[in-house]
C-alpha cells in the first residue's frame, strides 16, 4: 500500500492528459461548445418535415377561405340583348286636318344577371367550414412545433451533458493508465502481489469500459441533433 500511496502523490504533481490530446479527432470536433440554444431551435423548425408539412396544410387552408368567399361569383349569369327599331309618331292639330309626321330611330340594349340563391346562401357555411379547417391546420403546425423544440432542447442538454461527462471519464482514464503503468513496473519489480496489480488493472479496464460507453452516448445525442436541425454542427463549432 505504500507504493499506492506514492503513485497518487506522483499523480497529483502529473498534469492530466486532456481529451483533445488522446481522442480521435471526431471526438474532440463534438466536444467543443454547442451553438447557441436559440439557433438550434431556429434550425430544427426550418429543417423538419412535419413542420414543412404542416404550413403547407395552412397555406392550402388560406386559399380555400379566398375561394370559400367568391363561390357565389361561380353561380352569377347574365344575358345581354341589344336592338333597333323605327317609330313614327303622327301629331294632328284639333282644329285643322295639319299632321306633322315624324321618324325616330330607336335604340335599345338591356343587361339581365341572375344568381343561385343556394350558392348566396351557403356560401357562409363554405366560409366558415374554410375556417376552420385553417383553424385546425394553424393549432397542428404549432403543435408539431412544440414537438420538434421539445426534442431539440432534450437533445441539447443531453449533448451538453455528454460532453462533461465524456471529459470526466476521460480524466478518470488518463489517471487509471497511468496507475496501471506504475503498478506494472512495481510487479515486474516483485514490489506489489498479485491481488493487488489485478486489481489495478481491473479498475484501468473499468475507467476505459465507462470511456467508451460516454462516448458513444456522446455520439448518440450530437449526431441525432445533426439530424434533427439538418446541420453539420462538428463544422459548425
Amino acid at each position: 500500500m505504500k507504493h499506492i500511496y506514492i503513485l497518487l502523490l506522483l499523480l497529483g504533481s502529473v498534469p492530466v492528459v486532456s481529451l483533445a490530446q488522446t481522442a480521435e479527432p471526431g471526438i474532440t470536433a463534438i466536444q467543443r461548445r454547442l451553438p447557441p440554444l436559440d439557433t438550434v431551435l431556429l434550425w430544427a423548425e426550418t429543417a423538419a418535415p412535419l413542420v414543412k408539412i404542416q404550413k403547407s396544410y395552412i397555406d392550402k387552408n388560406t386559399a380555400f377561405i379566398s375561394n370559400a368567399k367568391k363561390q357565389w361569383l361561380q353561380g352569377l349569369t347574365g344575358d345581354l340583348s341589344y336592338g333597333a327599331s323605327d317609330q313614327v309618331f303622327l301629331l294632328q292639330e284639333n282644329g285643322g286636318a295639319q299632321s306633322i309626321n315624324n321618324f325616330n330611330n330607336g335604340y335599345r340594349a338591356s343587361i339581365t344577371m341572375r344568381v343561385n340563391l343556394y350558392d348566396v346562401v351557403g356560401r357562409k357555411s363554405l366560409v366558415e367550414m374554410a375556417q376552420h379547417e385553417y383553424e385546425v391546420s394553424r393549432h397542428r403546425h404549432a403543435a408539431t412545433q412544440q414537438e420538434v423544440r421539445a426534442k431539440a432542447i432534450a437533445l441539447y442538454f443531453e449533448t451538453e451533458s455528454a460532453q462533461r461527462v465524456l471529459q470526466i471519464k476521460s480524466e478518470v482514464l488518463q489517471v487509471a493508465k497511468l496507475n496501471r503503468m506504475y503498478s506494472e513496473k512495481k510487479f515486474n519489480e516483485a514490489n506489489i502481489d498479485v491481488t493487488e496489480f489485478a486489481r489495478i488493472i481491473e479498475i484501468a479496464t473499468k475507467a476505459e469500459m465507462e470511456f467508451e460507453v460516454a462516448k458513444r452516448e456522446l455520439y448518440t445525442s450530437f449526431y441525432l441533433l445533426n439530424e434533427l436541425t439538418g446541420k453539420h454542427l462538428e463544422k459548425s463549432l
